[in-house]
């Protein structure tokens, strides 16, 4: 039972430190729909799921930009956006930064 404990309390530590390995975040494929002129609405960024891309949101898209610019992403590994070997998390967010 004390095992248990120790090592459950060491198992954050191990998470953390992986979350503060450096990540070289990669320059996404975007498709950018420009909104109407002057419009009040800040751009709306959408990203797809698991298995998609930024185009499966065109539809969707082309009728949100009628009220303000939208932007359709595709994440790494992920339609026309490069591919890497880091696919974590950590390396998605750190694309999205520069969205």
């Amino acid at each position: 039972m004390l095992r248990r404990v120790a090592m459950a309390a060491r198992a954050p530590a191990r998470r953390q430190a992986r979350r503060l390995t450096s990540v070289t975040p990669i320059e996404l494929k975007r498709r950018h729909l420009p909104g109407p002129a002057g419009a009040a609405e800040p751009p709306l960024v959408l990203v797809h799921g698991i298995f998609g891309m930024g185009n499966n949101f065109a539809t969707v898209g082309r009728k949100l930009a009628a009220r303000r610019e939208v932007v359709l992403v595709d994440l790494r590994n992920h339609g026309g956006s490069p591919w890497h070997d880091d696919a974590s998390f950590e390396a998605m967010r750190a694309d999205m930064e520069g969205v």
